[in-house]
């Protein structure tokens, strides 16, 4: 079966010599997804950290076409750069507020910073062209020339609305969905970037019912907070760490709401105090008197 390959693409727009283009893959881990999942500075981290690797790809490759892991073994294409030069990295390459600090360690002498400039020519496909990064999932960087990789879809831009603060309702899944596709999400992630605010969290398996109640009062706000549930499940709450040891697929029930939207210049102790309110209101504390939550203080 005839099907077309990235490399069909990249062919198209001049770049015959496919030996020289690396394909990268960024997996959602930690780390990459504190640079991806920032509204404000995700161009600027992700290049970032891309830019970050070992001296062993001097001088190897033109360009770096970076893709981001979907579902499945399938990657959408975020970037195409030039590649430049290289130098030692150093910490005075960070980025301001640039969230992964061993990137620039002075400890890592071993790493190197590399010039990347963004290719135009196919900027039509980025975070729309999807291919099948095949079964070699964990190998995150491969040669085109070497590894055609078969294209399976081309999606439309399409954004999806943000329906208003007060008819936010997301299961876990659809957390993940959203944060991760901040493309498709746009306004979400502008929307929950901008304010901070107290949310409610529900356990809806059957018979449980039990509520957490938080407060976000980070620099990306509630999307910020609501990231670190996507990256670790439990957001590091002490009760929630807890009831996933008892059940590991707890975390899958989970239902996000807001309950109140604050303005981010609103003092943190002002916020505290608005969250304590809202657990008292909504009995979410364990030692309190109707004891339906999952808030230990």
């Amino acid at each position: 079966m005839t099907y077309l390959t990235f490399n069909d693409i990249l062919e198209k727009a001049g770049i015959t010599n496919l030996n020289r283009v690396l394909l990268i893959r960024h997996s959602f881990n930690e780390d990459f997804r504190k640079c991806y999942c920032d509204p404000i500075h995700r161009d600027e981290f992700v290049k970032a950290y891309t830019a970050c690797q070992k001296i062993k790809y001097k001088d190897k490759y033109d360009y770096w076409a970076v893709f981001i892991s979907t579902k499945g073994t399938s990657a959408k294409l975020y970037r195409i750069y030039e590649v430049g030069d290289c130098v030692k990295r150093i910490p005075s390459f960070k980025p301001e507020n640039y969230p992964v600090e061993n990137d620039f360690a002075e400890s890592d002498t071993g790493s190197y910073y590399y010039n990347l400039k963004e290719y135009e020519e196919l900027k039509e496909y980025y975070g729309r062209l999807v291919i099948d990064w095949g079964k070699a999932a964990i190998q995150w960087g491969q040669i085109a020339g070497r590894q055609p990789k078969k294209i399976i879809a081309l999606m439309d831009n399409e954004k999806i609305p943000f329906p208003g603060y007060e008819n936010v309702l997301l299961t876990y899944s659809q957390l993940v969905e959203m944060i991760d596709d901040p493309i498709t999400f746009e306004a979400w992630h502008a929307a929950l970037s901008s304010v901070y605010g107290i949310y409610l969290i529900v356990n809806t398996k059957e018979k449980d019912g039990r509520q957490y109640i938080g407060s976000a009062t980070g620099e990306n706000g509630i999307m910020g907070r609501w990231t670190d549930y996507a990256n670790n499940h439990t957001g590091g709450d002490k009760l929630l760490i807890e009831l996933l040891k008892e059940d590991s697929e707890a975390f899958k029930h989970f239902q996000f709401t807001i309950l109140r939207i604050l303005p981010k210049d609103m003092e943190k102790n002002e916020v505290l105090r608005l969250e304590d309110l809202y657990k008292r209101k909504l009995g979410s504390r364990v030692s309190g008197l109707h004891n339906f939550g999952l808030n230990a203080n």
